[in-house]
């Protein structure tokens, strides 16, 4: 259901539907062999860690909170006490502040905040009513910002302060939804994916259209930058058979 790396590299972690998550090796040669497996009794949606790579976030699809786990690497464990929110989660991750933001079922964007964890800071934004995917910049000065998108033709980036959101300039054609968003680990730029219209929109942090790519006719479904920000990738969905991984160097964008 999901998987991510630690900021670090030194672990792989994988969650699945039946509330299992396993750590793997992140570092090279890859194996399937589990460091440390342990069950949350939850259907996972969602994982993330934070920037220290010192805690890792579970969100749940059939259940109503998300869980911090803190020395992960140790007993696998030791949680913070389970936040309650008002609905099942779909995506979830830490901002650098070790702030959670969160889309849930009901489509809204959702942040909350470190201290104390359950204080929802931010209860915001569900302009086209359907977002699916979200991403931090990652800084920890300044007002927070993140981008979203979902099933629409349009993209969109907005301060955790706001009550409203901002469209960017990038417009899909008629029929087509943003299936992706990242932003790059140098806080430069931010990048936002189509499915079935299949462009790749590039920004700079002012919200600045930089660049714009087709990638034929795959079906792009995630996206994300090296941490210094200078490869973006993006993974499509080719066929049931097979998929593409699309690299641009930051001399393109």
């Amino acid at each position: 259901a999901a998987a991510k790396f630690t900021k670090d590299g030194i672990y792989l972690g994988v969650g699945f539907t039946n509330g299992t998550i396993n750590l793997l090796s992140g570092r090279p040669t890859f194996n399937s062999t589990a460091i440390l497996s342990f069950t949350t009794g939850k259907t996972i949606s969602d994982i993330d860690f934070n920037k220290n790579s010192n805690k890792m976030l579970a969100c749940y699809s059939n259940a109503n909170r998300y869980d911090i786990f803190n020395n992960y690497a140790g007993t696998g464990t030791q949680s913070t006490t389970p936040v309650p929110v008002a609905n099942n989660i779909i995506h979830c991750a830490f901002s650098q502040n070790d702030d959670v933001g969160l889309i849930d079922v009901s489509k809204f964007i959702k942040i909350y905040g470190t201290t104390p964890t359950s204080t929802q800071t931010t209860n915001i934004l569900n302009a086209n009513n359907n977002f699916k995917n979200f991403d931090f910049k990652m800084s920890t000065t300044g007002t927070l910002k993140f981008i979203v998108s979902g099933s629409d033709t349009k993209s969109y980036f907005a301060l955790n302060n706001a009550s409203s959101l901002t469209q960017n300039s990038g417009v899909l054609s008629s029929g087509n939804s943003f299936a992706s968003a990242c932003y790059s680990g140098d806080n430069l730029n931010y990048a936002f994916g189509g499915a079935g219209d299949n462009r790749v929109f590039i920004y700079a942090d002012n919200d600045t259209l930089i660049n714009t790519f087709s990638d034929s006719s795959s079906s792009l479904i995630s996206c994300s930058f090296t941490p210094d920000g200078s490869y973006l990738y993006f993974g499509t969905s080719q066929s049931n058979s097979f998929s593409f991984i699309h690299i641009y160097k930051d001399n393109c964008f």
